[in-house]
Parts: C-alpha cells; structure tokens; sequence
C-alpha cells in the first residue's frame, strides 16, 4: 500500500511539474493583446482576404504581429494563395529585430530577418542575401497599422529590408512611395487607420478597417 502511494505521489509531482513548466503547461499562453486591428481585402468590390494586426508588451519590449491571408483569382485564370506573417520587436522606442514569413502558392517560402547589431542593423534574405542599414530605426511598416505617421519622411520596410518615402498629402492622408515607385496611400480618422490603398504593381486593391 505504502509502495502504490509513493507511486501516485510520483505520477502527481511529474504531472504538476509539465502543467507548471512553460515549456508544456497552461504558462506558456500567449500575452493578451493590447490591441487588436482587422482589415478586410478588397479587391474590385470583393472580399479576397484578411489583416490581423495586434501589439503587445513582454516586459519592457512592445511585440507587433501581422497576419496577412489572401485568396483569389486574377483574370479569371490565375488562382494567388498567399501568407504574409511579421514579428516587429521594440525597445525604448527602436526598432531591435524583426521576422517575415512570406508564402505564395506553392513557391518555396520566403524569410526576412532583421536584427540589431550595434548602431546597425543586419538584413538577412532567405536567398542568401544581406543588407546593412545604419541608421536608427523608430518606426516602420507595421506601426501603420496603429499609429498615425505625423511628422515622418520615411517609413522602414521589414520586407524589403529598406526605407520607404511617406508625404503627408493633407491631414489623415499619407503617401508612401517604395524602391519601386508604387504608391500606397494610407487614409486615418481622428489617429485611426481607415484604409490602405494598395499599389501592388500589376494589382491594386484596398485594406479597410474592420469595425
């Protein structure tokens, strides 16, 4: 009787030690959001997918995700599966790394690093390629999505690994021009963000704020 107690007392300290671990157990949930934005894609009146952007603070850091999924048919003969996710880190007001994943129909996916090192920071592609910025980073693309960019001339791309331009056309109005020359235009509400305007090259559609 003694031996089947110790037993179970065993069975139950393993136990409370995997649910008490944040390795396995019920510790390790996800930090509850601060702030949570939806936006709808819309492309020639249709819905074609979905944005949830969220931030939130893990001590002293501020975390920003994005999850992008679209799914539709261009000119009635090529079908587009996409998956964009970000992972944007700041700290003290800088930008410390950040983590694209992006993925297009059947293509091999794509990875974006970026980390600081130092006073700079290193940009790593998933094809090999690297890229070095010097200068500070205090806002980039994700940000868009919750503050409202007053008093910026340029915006960095976790994606491409660059600057971007933004003008500010009139009040709650922005234009951001990329290496490219396509043009997004980012439309706010008393600091709200209402809707993106998407140059996408050959296509061209619209993020709206989800109420």
């Amino acid at each position: 009787m003694q031996t089947e107690t110790k037993s179970t007392m065993k069975t139950l300290t393993i136990i409370l030690l995997l649910i008490t671990n944040p390795i396995f157990g019920v510790t390790n949930k996800s930090p509850i959001p601060e702030e949570t934005l939806l936006f709808e894609i819309i492309y020639k009146g249709d819905r074609i997918g979905t944005l949830k952007a969220e931030r939130f603070q893990i001590k002293n850091k501020m975390v920003y995700t994005s999850s992008t999924r679209i799914n539709t048919t261009i000119l009635l003969i090529k079908k587009i599966n996409v998956r964009y996710k970000y992972r944007v880190t700041y700290n003290a007001g800088r930008l410390r790394s950040s983590k694209v994943n992006i993925k297009i129909n059947k293509r091999k996916p794509k990875q974006v690093l970026v980390n600081q090192k130092g006073d700079d920071y290193v940009v790593k592609f998933s094809d090999g390629k690297r890229n070095k910025v010097t200068d500070l980073i205090d806002i980039s693309s994700i940000k868009l999505y919750f503050d409202e960019p007053d008093n910026v001339d340029k915006i960095f791309s976790e994606q491409l690994g660059n600057f971007n331009e933004i003008v500010k056309i009139r009040e709650g109005l922005y234009k951001m021009v990329n290496e490219k020359g396509n043009e997004n235009f980012y439309h706010y509400t008393n600091g709200k963000l209402d809707k993106i305007e998407v140059d996408g090259g050959m296509v061209s559609f619209e993020m709206r704020a989800k109420e």
